[in-house]
This record gives structure tokens, C-alpha cells and sequence, in this order.
């Protein structure tokens, strides 16, 4: 998947519009929520915990009640601890059109430029494999800081192909918990504690996320060569 995402992104490595002003971005945090059937029915439960912990209006996020032409509200869960109560068309901004299923490699520099850290949802959450897809390399690729909603172990896995993360700046324990909820629930707390942050430290943290961030791009890039 590495070496599908260095050809899908390559125009990344040259956008001059993923340039960033650290004291400037309108949304702590950026997420792309296209789909929530099959394996990705956690992202349900996920949207729920945003609005229980009052962090819709500090992301740039939208929901789609339609899914395969299945309502949310009629969803079997799989797992059933992932099941939901809230109306959530009611609380999260909807797709104004059809959100396309194969745009998830798909980036967009104005998404990175308004939002600091991107909330990757990746196709395997409620699981034990390590699987990563075109969505973790994306932030990558373009140079953001991100915090992985994925099994438990994806960090682990991305160090091993030489990527940095950012513990120490943010607390990356999540990755280590094999709960789905438990870990979901960090993932909000964490999010949480960012979104909290007096404006001052706020900005510092970006500017070190993006620090690693960029050493991470030309890491991505430096793997085309």
C-alpha cells in the first residue's frame, strides 16, 4: 500500500498549496467520514462520542445518513456495543451531495490548510489486524500531523517503514489498547485535551506536530527515489 500511495499522492510532494500558518487554522481537527458500513460501522459510534463530548464545532466533518442506500438508524450492528442512540443528522453537518466512494485518496489542500490535525478513520478499526490503507498515508504524503483511529498496533507498524509519530506532543497510548470502546474513548479525550488548550500552547503544539510532520513527507517522498 506504501508504493500505491507514493503514485496516488505524488503531486503532494509539489503542491505549494500545503503550506501552512500554524496560527491560523479555523479547526483543530480535519475528518473525512465518507462511509460507515461493513467494517466501518464504528465510525457511527465514533460521530456519536463527538457530540457527547462537545467536539463537533471543533472539527471540519460531515455525515451521511445514507450508506449503500442503507439509513443509519436501521443499521445492524455487527458488534453490538458499537450501537448508537443519537440522531445524528440532527447534530453533524450532511453531505450536501453524494459522497463519492473512491475519493478516499483523494486530499484537498484547503481541508489542510483550515484544519491541524487530520482524524484518520481507517477501513479496520473493530479488529485485530494491522491493516493500512491509502487514508493513513495521505496526511503523510502532504505533510499534517494525524492521529490514527485504526487497530491497535498501527503506529507500531508505521515506525517500522521508518515514519515518526507524535508522542510526546500528543498522547499516542491508543494505540496500544485492544477495547474497541476503550479506545475510541481515548482517541476523544485526547482530542479533548488538544481542543482545550489555551490559544498560546495550542499554537506551539501545532507548530511541532508539523515539524515531525514535514520530516515525515520527505521521508514518503525520499521512498520514491
Amino acid at each position: 500500500m506504501l508504493f500505491r500511495s507514493l503514485d496516488w499522492y505524488r503531486y503532494a510532494q509539489h503542491d505549494s498549496c500545503l503550506r501552512f500558518n500554524y496560527n491560523n487554522f479555523e479547526r483543530d481537527f480535519l475528518i473525512y467520514n465518507r462511509a460507515w458500513s461493513g467494517t466501518r460501522e464504528y465510525r457511527l459510534k465514533f460521530c456519536e462520542l463527538l457530540v457527547e463530548n462537545e467536539l463537533v464545532n471543533t472539527c471540519q466533518i460531515n455525515f451521511s445518513a445514507f450508506d449503500n442506500q442503507n439509513y443509519y438508524l436501521h443499521h445492524v450492528f455487527k458488534n453490538p456495543r458499537l450501537a448508537i442512540s443519537k440522531r445524528l443528522h440532527e447534530c453533524i453537518p450532511q453531505y450536501t451531495t453524494r459522497p463519492d466512494a473512491g475519493a478516499s485518496a483523494d486530499y484537498s489542500s484547503m481541508d489542510y490548510q483550515n484544519c491541524a490535525i487530520d482524524i484518520v478513520l481507517e477501513t479496520l478499526f473493530d479488529d485485530n489486524r494491522i491493516h493500512c490503507t491509502e487514508k493513513i498515508f495521505r496526511p503523510i504524503a502532504c505533510g499534517k500531523p494525524f492521529i490514527a483511529v485504526a487497530t491497535p498496533g498501527v503506529l507500531s507498524y508505521l515506525k517500522s517503514y521508518g515514519f515518526e509519530t507524535f508522542n510526546g506532543l500528543l498522547d499516542e497510548s491508543y494505540d496500544t489498547i485492544v477495547d474497541p470502546i476503550d479506545r475510541l474513548k481515548y482517541i476523544l479525550e485526547e482530542m479533548k485535551r488538544v481542543a482545550k488548550l489555551p490559544k498560546t500552547q495550542k499554537h506551539d503544539l501545532y507548530y511541532q506536530l508539523h515539524i515531525v510532520a514535514q520530516r515525515n513527507k520527505q521521508r514518503f517522498f525520499r521512498d520514491r527515489k
